[in-house]
């Protein structure tokens, strides 16, 4: 088939040549963006508006159903959390990327294991914040204002205003909150 005058080899096909070229229109772009308003700061925001809680993806739950955020908490990237026994985070929370909140776990029983799940809630309090691959158990409360330094395996409540590391999570320093 020959190409027709436009340049394509089929008829009423639009190309660069003969039709024309997409061209998104600014114009109408500026315009909406006009109309709603440019992006609203923390400080434009209302007082009485929930505080914003940041949240990187990817981001893992198996239901998502039992976790509790409180304000201004900040979540990095590559976090799990499994939340059937429940998971509260307290206000002002920081979790670094990695990391692991396990709130459910299978009893040790070989003849149990299959059969069903153990759960217990894990709650970190006000202020805490959790290093990168931090793995957190069922059952464990993280005080207010610890601290949890990177791969850290938190298998018992960490007292507040303490920094626990190490794949035991020794308590290193204590200090008044």
């Amino acid at each position: 088939m020959a190409a027709t005058p436009g340049g394509s080899r089929w008829p009423g096909a639009v190309t660069a040549r003969n039709g024309p070229r997409h061209r998104p229109d600014l114009a109408a772009q500026r315009a909406a963006l006009r109309r709603r308003g440019r992006p609203r700061r923390a400080a434009d925001r209302d007082p009485r508006q929930a505080a914003p809680r940041h949240r990187h993806l990817p981001f893992y739950t198996d239901h998502g159903l039992r976790i509790g955020v409180g304000e201004h908490v900040f979540v990095n990237q590559g976090c799990t959390f499994y939340d059937q026994g429940g998971t509260a985070l307290g206000d002002g929370v920081l979790v670094g990327p990695r990391t692991s909140l396990i709130s459910s776990d299978h009893p040790l029983a070989a003849s149990e294991r299959a059969d069903y799940v153990t759960r217990a809630p894990v709650t970190v309090e006000a202020g805490a914040m959790l290093g990168s691959a931090v793995t957190v158990l069922p059952g464990v409360t993280i005080g207010r204002g610890a601290v949890v330094g990177a791969g850290t395996v938190v298998t018992k409540d960490v007292p507040p205003h303490t920094l626990v590391t190490g794949p035991a999570a020794s308590v290193r320093k204590r200090w008044e909150g």
